[in-house]
């Protein structure tokens, strides 16, 4: 790809952000914090790019290299990575097949059963699907309570827990406001963890302990309630098991430098993958940047050594 072999502080970086998604005020938060820290590093030549428009107009005709802080769609399903390939730009994150693979939870979902990655039992439903078959091809394959996401959205975007019928035709009906497919998957009654995955290595797992009804994008970017336990007690083999899978997934779905994969931990302390975040979320509430920030990485540490990353291939991040 185009640009210096090298990454150094008089590099032309440019920290895309915004987009047209349900997302876009994350990714600006993102994006802002982002460049922030890049210049408080020395990157003084760092600029900024706001996505308006998908055509990419006005984007930097010379550049070293691209910080993609883009959620959902176009910044997240591999649209914004083959246009930066196209144009010779190097950039941060995961590449476009793999980028479509972790955005469409569905397939996803595919690739972790492969790879033998547990994960909960789930059915796709359409939008041409009658509301009463719907709800017979949950109640027969997956029972209840499940949870309901449309298939390619980030950020808890139009998720629901359903208990009852009733909520289970409310939620399907809601998330199709979002995308035509919509996924139902069984759930999983214990903990919430995720796990940051920088170069080649895992980061300390994050607990979220919500003040909500479950972890919504209101409890993600809004409520103040939201507690997060890093490195909580767990038995010491199911917090191995759960690094291990979320390395073992990323892998399957072919990602690169960074992610961020999150898991349901159950009763009986088993580990189940719901997916994985190629771009994870990078503001002052993000579970990515704190989980890096308890393995010695500040905030400004951490975007720098991403952008290494991107540059030095598969050579491993070093973390305290």
């Amino acid at each position: 790809m185009g640009g210096n072999m090298a990454l150094d502080k008089n590099s032309r970086v440019v920290v895309i952000m915004g987009g047209l998604s349900e997302e876009r005020p994350v990714s600006m938060r993102s994006g802002r914090a982002v460049l922030e820290a890049l210049k408080r590093e020395g990157f003084n030549n760092a600029q900024s790019y706001v996505v308006d428009d998908e055509t990419l107009p006005g984007f930097p005709a010379s550049v070293n290299f691209a910080f993609i802080a883009m959620h959902g769609r176009f910044g997240e399903d591999g649209i914004l990575q083959a246009m930066l390939e196209k144009r010779g730009v190097r950039y941060l994150g995961s590449g476009p097949g793999a980028s479509r693979i972790c955005m469409n939870k569905a397939r996803a979902k595919e690739v972790f059963n492969t790879a033998g990655v547990p994960t909960p039992k789930a059915c796709v439903v359409n939008r041409a699907t009658d509301l009463r078959e719907i709800e017979t091809r949950v109640m027969t394959r997956l029972g209840l309570p499940v949870v309901v996401k449309p298939v390619a959205q980030g950020s808890s975007v139009g998720v629901s827990i359903a208990r009852d019928g009733i909520e289970l035709l409310l939620g399907v009906t809601a998330a199709f406001a979002f995308d035509d497919d919509v996924i139902v998957e069984q759930f999983i009654e214990g903990r919430e963890l995720t796990v940051g995955i920088l170069g080649c290595e895992t980061l300390p797992i994050v607990e979220v302990k919500p003040g909500r009804r479950f972890y919504d994008y209101a409890a993600k970017y809004e409520d103040g309630g939201t507690a997060y336990r890093i490195n909580p007690k767990i038995e010491k083999a199911a917090a191995e098991k759960t690094r291990a899978m979320a390395l073992r997934a990323f892998g399957a779905c072919g990602c690169r430098h960074f992610a961020r994969a999150d898991f349901r931990l159950n009763r009986k302390n088993e580990p189940f993958i719901l997916e994985i975040n190629t771009i994870p979320g990078m503001t002052e509430r993000s579970l990515f940047p704190m989980a890096a920030n308890a393995a010695g990485l500040t905030f400004g540490k951490l975007c720098v050594q991403l952008c290494e990353l991107a540059f030095e291939g598969e050579k491993k991040a070093e973390v305290a």
